[in-house]
């Protein structure tokens, strides 16, 4: 017998906040990697300009 009305999922909910959260760490994660350690490390940014 065939549901006339089936119960609607959640899962495109989580699955959107997963794919947002890689989305956001696949841009954050190579800037991170440059500043923090390529420029620091070479003295491009004085690393007393990243403590607060």
């Amino acid at each position: 017998m065939v549901d006339k009305h089936p119960k609607r999922s959640d899962e495109p909910v989580w699955w959107g906040l997963f794919g947002a959260g890689g989305s956001w760490f696949a841009m954050i994660t190579p800037v991170t990697v440059l500043v923090l350690g390529i420029l620091v490390p070479l003295g491009v940014i004085d690393a007393e300009a990243m403590s607060y």
